[in-house]
């Protein structure tokens, strides 16, 4: 877990979904890609430097 607070504990009936860590362009992590800082273009996310 990259982006505190992280779980510690287990919640019996509840699924953990492990996530892909991201980093944005501005060298912040984040744990969804709508959530990183990827530039000005949606498209930017995608394309290959």
């Amino acid at each position: 877990c990259i982006n505190p607070p992280c779980p510690t504990k287990p919640y019996p009936g509840l699924w953990e979904v492990p996530l892909n860590g991201w980093i944005g362009d501005n060298n912040q992590g984040c744990s969804m890609i709508d959530d990183c800082n990827v530039g000005l273009s949606p498209w930017s996310a995608t394309e290959q430097q």
